[in-house]
């Protein structure tokens, strides 16, 4: 069975391979590693279409996958996608505002963790994420957290706030950082920072790696809001990008998931993790998303067997250049 969610923690990427190829939306799927977008529905795929013409202009462009196909993110397409991430955390204060105290401290979806942890981490991410848009837009090295027992100290402090303190801060650190991505310079979004993981990316993927969080634990505070919830903008964006950087991780990185093919039912669209051994798994985008982030059972996933345990979700961003 799938693992119980976890904290949005990824592990430092591994090099792309060096035949990775520019988009294309393919009409045909093109073997190992593949991932074809040959079906999506129109607007999405005006979305995407759009926000990858600025290939062409240089910058920096985030590609990954295997031989024959990409999937790419611009710097155009995670600002665009503000407006979402608003969205989305307006939702999740609207969830939050409608639980009372002891609502806020009965357990979430993650071990150990009750909904003011999950609240105040969501919080405090949002404020590290703003270090890193502090280190772009300076120049001058920020960390994304002091340290790790500073990041964790401050999660518990914040646990012991009243209902309507974690609330509002939930709202105005979402606020802040939204704010302050919008207000970035054109010419410090593609300055390399580094995450508490390790890994280095643009600027601009920030962004992305906010609507992540928001989303994703969201659904953790076990509060009423599920993958179903997700909205279908980024619930097509964060599979193809999981299954993006899934198909770049070694064996060893994907237990149980090793050459499995992944078959997306409303999209028409597949990948293949690594070199195929038969084995697949197949379902609509948002219920392999939900389960490839550990944030369902794997409902709505047919499997030729038992169906595996996917990995620790995010997968560090591959393929940036």
């Amino acid at each position: 069975m799938p693992g119980r969610p976890q904290l949005l923690q990824a592990r430092p990427a591994l090099p792309l391979p060096a035949d990775v190829l520019p988009l294309v939306l393919a009409d045909r799927a093109v073997g190992a590693g593949s991932a074809v977008l040959d079906a999506a529905g129109d607007a999405d795929r005006e979305f995407h279409d759009r926000h990858c013409e600025r290939e062409a202009a240089g910058g920096a462009t985030r590609r990954a996958g295997g031989p024959g196909w990409t999937v790419v993110s611009t710097s155009e397409f995670a600002f665009d996608a503000i407006d979402d991430l608003d969205a989305g955390a307006a939702r999740l204060v609207a969830t939050l505002s409608a639980l009372d105290g002891a609502g806020l401290r009965a357990p979430s979806a993650l071990p150990g963790w009750s909904r003011a942890h999950v609240a105040t981490h969501i919080a405090r991410n949002a404020d590290s994420l703003c270090n890193l848009l502090e280190w772009a837009r300076t120049g001058t090295e920020i960390p994304q957290y002091p340290s790790v027992e500073q990041r964790n100290a401050d999660i518990e402090a914040g646990v012991r706030r009243g209902r309507d303190e974690i609330v509002e801060d939930v709202r105005a650190s979402a606020a802040r950082f939204t704010g302050l991505a919008r207000a970035l310079p054109v010419d410090a979004r593609d300055a390399r920072v580094r995450a508490m993981a390790g890994f280095e990316h643009p600027a601009w993927y920030l962004i992305l790696r906010r609507w992540h969080e928001v989303e994703a634990h969201h659904v953790d505070l076990a509060a009423g809001y599920g993958p179903a919830d997700w909205p279908d903008r980024y619930v097509g964006w964060a599979l193809r990008s999981t299954l993006a950087d899934m198909a770049v991780l070694p064996a060893e990185r994907l237990p149980g998931l090793a050459g499995h093919r992944i078959v997306v039912t409303d999209l028409g669209e597949e990948a293949v993790l690594g070199e195929a051994t038969g084995a697949e798994a197949s379902g609509t985008a948002r219920a392999l998303l939900g389960w490839l982030s550990g944030r369902s059972d794997g409902a709505g996933v047919a499997a030729r067997g038992a169906l595996p345990e996917p990995p620790p979700w995010p997968h560090a961003p591959a393929g940036f250049r």
